[in-house]
């Protein structure tokens, strides 16, 4: 009896109607993500597309780079990191600087944040009281009542 070894990539998959093989599905499979793209991987590490790869079964994968000027990165492959698929990256898209200022403000430890206004009524009109000055009151002046 002699044995024969099949790769689990040149096997027929059952479901595809043309009754291709892994191997021919994953190659036939477009790179989602474009040379000099900008993405952020799983675990928050944002990196730049710098080259499109495929597996041994044909599987998309990519080298990512640090470098953002594409001819640099071309340059020095060496800085390169390899084999990066697209289950574990996403493009990063830069929130508008509002977004960012927000997000940044809903993060301030308490203590710099705004008290609440106060209000007192002298002769049956109502007077804000200020508060003191804070950190916060900077960023009150971009973001508005969003905090």
């Amino acid at each position: 009896m002699s044995d024969k070894f099949i790769n689990v990539a040149d096997l027929k998959d059952p479901s595809d109607v043309q009754r291709r093989t892994y191997r021919e599905i994953n190659n036939a499979t477009e790179h989602s993500f474009s040379v000099g793209q900008l993405v952020e991987l799983s675990n928050g590490v944002r990196m730049f597309v710098a080259k499109q790869t495929r597996d041994c079964d044909g599987t998309p994968l990519y080298s990512l780079t640090a470098d953002d000027d594409e001819e640099t990165a071309q340059i020095n492959p060496y800085s390169w990191v390899h084999g990066y698929s697209e289950d574990g990256m996403a493009v990063y898209l830069a929130p508008s600087d509002a977004e960012a200022t927000i997000a940044a403000a809903q993060k301030l430890p308490d203590k710099w944040r705004l008290a609440p206004k106060q209000h007192t009524v002298i002769d049956g009109v109502t007077v804000e009281i200020p508060n003191k000055h804070t950190c916060a009151d900077d960023l009150d002046a971009v973001v508005g009542d969003k905090l």
